[in-house]
């Protein structure tokens, strides 16, 4: 099994040079997320899913409901950045804000669960 799987990402990888926008949007997700084995690598998984979003691949960008945290980097503190993630209808914040939603949340149901409960 192990050596398909090889196959079936060195497949993929051939595919996503030659420019395949799926077999890019593949690997994007793949680094981004671990699937198949693959170990995380974000840069990667940036520039393929670049790659598919550039040859048109609807999966590759933002969808309405994403949600996007903003780093403290100065291009992303510019409105402009705000504002295409809010046209494509996703959710732009900062890290601030998010970290503060993350933590009512996360008050909010340890409230209302337990640590007997969630045992």
């Amino acid at each position: 099994m192990a050596r398909s799987l090889k196959a079936h990402t060195e497949n993929c990888f051939q595919q996503a040079e030659a420019g395949v926008c799926v077999a890019q949007l593949q690997l994007g997700l793949m680094y981004s997320t671990g699937q198949k084995g693959a170990l995380l690598d974000y840069v990667a998984a940036h520039k393929w899913l670049n790659l598919a979003a550039l040859r048109g691949n609807d999966e590759a960008t933002l969808q309405t409901g994403d949600i996007v945290v903003r780093d403290n980097l100065p291009a992303q503190k510019r409105d402009g950045a705000k504002r295409a993630v809010e046209k494509r209808g996703a959710w732009s914040c900062s890290q601030g804000a998010f970290r503060a939603i993350f933590e009512g949340m996360r008050v909010a149901f340890q409230q209302s669960y337990p640590q007997n409960q969630l045992r």
